[in-house]
């Protein structure tokens, strides 16, 4: 498969995502997992099984996500694996929401990478990890920051 065909499955995946989250439709976002699906969420639970994931997105979206948007601002990077999958690294823009502790967090800005692998003609997600990005600490990135 070249990478052309590979990135619009990828897309497909992060677009049907984009749309299931911001609809806060987890039937929808439910269809995007493998069974076998492994999640990290950005506090670090860690969530084994498709119905685990689900119970745990549905969770959190009855308690805090429900409407808060989030936007595509970048498919930073797909990486071609084995048997027709891909791990994909994709930065999203997330809106406030309310912690279940009561804390409100600001709009930010978030990393997920993805391992996707095939299922019949789409790619469905077999592993899903989240980290908040710290703007106060990517003036610190050494691969990144200016005059060294």
């Amino acid at each position: 498969m070249n990478a052309a065909e590979q990135e619009k499955r990828v897309r497909a995946v992060v677009d049907g995502y984009q749309t299931a989250w911001n609809a806060s439709d987890m039937d929808a976002m439910r269809a995007l997992y493998d069974t076998r699906v492994h999640w990290v969420n950005i506090v670090g639970m860690h969530w084994q099984g498709i119905a685990d994931v689900d119970r745990a997105h549905r969770a959190y979206f009855d308690q805090m996500f429900r409407g808060v948007p989030i936007t595509l601002e970048a498919i930073e990077s797909i990486v071609p694996i084995g048997d027709g999958g891909s791990i994909a690294v994709i930065r999203w823009a997330v809106g406030a929401y309310r912690t279940p502790g009561g804390h409100m967090s600001p709009p930010g800005r978030n990393r997920m990478s993805l391992v996707l692998m095939p299922h019949g003609d789409e790619l469905r997600i077999l592993h899903g990890a989240n980290v908040e990005i710290v703007a106060a600490a990517q003036a610190f990135d050494p691969i990144t920051r200016k005059g060294d």
